[in-house]
């Protein structure tokens, strides 16, 4: 049987593929922004203990705490629009595989019917 509705297929690939992507790089954001805000914060830290201001261990804890908290936030979002890219590119399939489904049911109702008509 003849594949129908190619540019369908094509854009639900497409977003089955960015969400994959969007998936991963938001995995990775998510290990960049842990590491960045513990190494920002261990530098500020030791460049105020360079210049004699007053120290305390608040700025590794407190870039820590920003940090996992700006990860969280990025975890969560990314994980809904990534979500939301599989779930649009499966709803097109979803629609794809309705349309087929369709055809098939009719060609087999016409089918029936021609037959029936002959054996009438």
């Amino acid at each position: 049987m003849k594949k129908r509705y190619i540019a369908l297929r094509i854009m639900g690939t497409i977003y089955k593929v960015l969400g994959i992507i969007i998936g991963l790089v938001t995995i990775l954001a998510v290990i960049g922004t842990i590491g960045i805000s513990i190494i920002g914060g261990t530098t500020m830290q030791g460049l105020s203990q360079q210049f004699g201001a007053y120290t305390s261990n608040a700025g590794i804890f407190g870039s820590a705490l920003g940090g996992l908290l700006l990860s969280l936030f990025t975890l969560l979002y990314g994980s809904f629009v990534a979500v939301s890219f599989l779930a649009v590119g499966e709803g097109i399939y979803l629609l794809i595989a309705i349309g087929e489904n369709t055809h098939k049911s009719v060609a087999l109702l016409q089918a029936k019917a021609t037959d029936n008509n002959i054996a009438g």
